[in-house]
């Protein structure tokens, strides 16, 4: 919504789907516009949905893609759902993405930025990877840009002390070693989303002969190393990017820059 907001002349909402809480009632209430319940509801004319309801709003995606909407789609997001939502988006001819905007975000913009840079000069050795289960969409999309190609891949899981899980493999000849923080708890309940439980949101290592480069959050920073200065005088390591870290409003503000620019 606050994304939206910014961008007045290019989207209008008009309603919110929800299950009926008084949280939903209250933000419809406040934008002005009418609370609908099933999808079976909206009005005709939608272009696009925007879809923020997490694995339990699969079947509303998939009847608005049915019915012909676009649709961009919050992660994480189960295979089977996501395999029947792009087969129902094919045939129907419409787009479903999902929204990894971990790359539209500052911080993964100078990670991409840094990797071309590195790239020109030697080719990347091994891949070191820290994500939760939420972010590891968002970590593969950004992967995706960086490496331009994530096929061929294999990996197997290694060992599993929870909360985290390790696989080691290969993107194509890439050695790569992901280690994941699982949200599932060991009695059975889940850790929520923004929770201080997860101890990292993501971590990116990408290393060369060159170098190695390290993006270090989502919301940065992203660090150069230099391998073996050739010169007394070569600068070891500095910051891609922004030098000043942001704070909490600001990151929230990158956030919504991002989702808006998915939603373009």
């Amino acid at each position: 919504l606050y994304a939206l907001q910014l961008k007045p002349e290019a989207f209008e909402l008009i309603g919110i789907l929800a299950r009926g809480s008084a949280q939903s009632l209250k933000v419809a209430q406040r934008q002005g516009v009418p609370l609908f319940r099933d999808v079976q509801g909206l009005p005709p004319d939608i272009d696009m949905a925007f879809a923020a309801m997490g694995a339990s709003g699969a079947p509303a995606v998939l009847q608005m893609l049915e019915r012909g909407v676009h649709v961009l789609c919050e992660s994480p997001q189960p295979p089977n759902f996501l395999k029947k939502a792009i087969a129902t988006a094919t045939v129907k001819e419409r787009c479903f993405h999902i929204n990894g905007h971990l790359a539209l975000l500052p911080a993964g913009e100078s990670f991409l930025r840094q990797c071309r840079v590195a790239a020109a000069v030697s080719q990347p050795q091994f891949l070191d990877v820290i994500a939760t289960d939420r972010s590891l969409y968002a970590v593969l999309d950004l992967l995706r840009s960086a490496l331009g190609c994530l096929r061929p891949f294999q990996f197997l899981s290694t060992r599993s002390t929870l909360p985290f899980v390790t696989l080691k493999g290969r993107f194509g000849s890439l050695p790569t070693t992901f280690r994941i923080q699982v949200s599932r708890r060991d009695d059975g309940s889940i850790v929520a989303d923004g929770s201080p439980e997860y101890l990292a949101d993501c971590r990116i290592t990408l290393a060369s002969r060159s170098g190695v480069l390290s993006l270090l959050s989502a919301n940065g920073p992203v660090v150069w190393n230099v391998n073996n200065g050739d010169t007394p005088a070569t600068t070891l390591w500095s910051l891609s990017g922004g030098k000043v870290a942001p704070n909490a409003a600001t990151f929230f503000k990158q956030r919504v820059l991002a989702n808006l620019g998915a939603a373009n």
